[in-house]
């Protein structure tokens, strides 16, 4: 028989703090000779600091004459050794804006198909995943996403097989701070087993900063195109960055040499310079900031041959001449894959085509009246 208690090892001293305690009581038989004895437990979400905190001790009692006690103990100072999943999430901390919540995590194990990410967030955050919400990026297909308080599951079709992945989601970014602002990612298979797993992921200070990224547009998508990309900026209140830092996905290039090669709107005069040496960024030196509205950068991109697993496009807000996004405001917007059409595109044509559908069918009315 076993019971679970709370209580400090007789070992340990008083001044240790209480541990839980396995007590396996022996019914009916006396344990004598080798044996070995096979627990279930629960990891802790972070592994302990104090090397005595480390250490499992065994304590066997029993009857001594007509008393009860100790016959003996032992410790096993290593203890259990744990390691945290390498994982990250990133988003834009701006107050009530919806944006991409990015999740980046590479494990070492395998999953079979219809396995499951699951993403603890801050309470105060609404997800959303539904349809066109979801961004697969990286991952081997989704089945859908499930969302509860406080946490969303992907449901992902195939194997997921070791290596690193990223996918994002929609969310409403809370007016302010949460008292809890910690993310986890947690990886189980078909059977809701954890099977790896990153907890404690510090969230962001919330900005009041009045601006947001909207979804990306592009026009051709195959390998080795030239792209077009349109980044749409809502600026709510008036902001006075110095300049806008946009890094694309990492074998992705920009094609900017000179100002002319970006077309912004609706006040192009907004943008006094450029910083394009190096094609794996782009800093666009603002005149005064941004005033109130949705503004429009356009630029010329080549897409690789393949894209990479972290396909994200980083936009800063810098204060400074930035090069890096450290220094900067970022919102983390999801990229998109080879050969997809981008969303208003993809509207365009579906209206296209019902107005096509349209003047058919009375074209074969009125041929069907004569």
């Amino acid at each position: 028989a076993t019971t679970m208690r709370r209580r400090t090892p007789w070992c340990l001293g008083q001044a240790e703090r209480e541990r839980q305690v396995a007590v396996l009581t022996a019914v009916g038989t006396t344990m004598t000779g080798r044996f070995t004895i096979t627990l279930s437990v629960l990891t802790p979400a972070f592994p302990p600091t104090l090397p005595a905190d480390l250490a499992w001790i065994v304590q066997g009692i029993g009857a001594i004459g007509a008393t009860t006690g100790t016959l003996g103990w032992g410790e096993d100072t290593a203890g259990l050794s744990m390691r945290q999943m390498p994982a990250s999430v990133a988003y834009a901390a701006v107050a009530n804006v919806t944006t991409d919540l990015v999740v980046t995590f590479e494990s070492t194990e395998r999953l079979q198909n219809r396995g499951r990410v699951t993403v603890l967030v801050p309470e105060e955050f609404q997800v959303l995943c539904t349809g066109v919400l979801l961004k697969e990026l990286s991952l081997p297909g989704v089945v859908e996403c499930r969302v509860f308080p406080g946490q969303f599951t992907v449901v992902i079709r195939d194997a997921l097989l070791p290596g690193e992945y990223t996918f994002a989601v929609r969310v409403v970014v809370p007016a302010s701070t949460p008292a809890e602002n910690e993310f986890s990612v947690i990886l189980k298979n078909r059977e809701d087993v954890v099977r790896d797993a990153r907890a404690g992921i510090f969230g962001q200070a919330v900005s009041q900063m009045g601006v947001e990224v909207l979804p990306l547009k592009w026009t051709a998508s195959q390998a080795g195109d030239t792209t077009r990309i349109t980044l749409s900026v809502e600026v709510t209140t008036d902001i006075r960055s110095r300049a806008l830092l946009i890094t694309p996905p990492k074998t992705v290039f920009h094609r900017v040499a000179e100002i002319a090669d970006v077309q912004v709107a609706p006040t192009p005069s907004a943008v006094v310079g450029v910083a394009a040496a190096d094609v794996s960024y782009l800093r666009l030196e603002l005149a005064s900031g941004l005033t109130r509205g949705v503004w429009t950068f356009e630029f010329e991109a080549r897409l690789p041959a393949s894209m990479p697993s972290f396909n994200v496009w980083q936009v800063g807000f810098c204060d400074t001449a930035c090069t890096t996004h450290d220094d900067a405001l970022t919102f983390s917007v999801a990229g998109f894959q080879l050969g997809q059409a981008s969303e208003d595109r993809v509207t365009t044509m579906s209206g296209a085509g019902a107005a096509g559908a349209s003047l058919a069918l009375l074209l074969g009315l009125a041929r069907a009246l004569r």
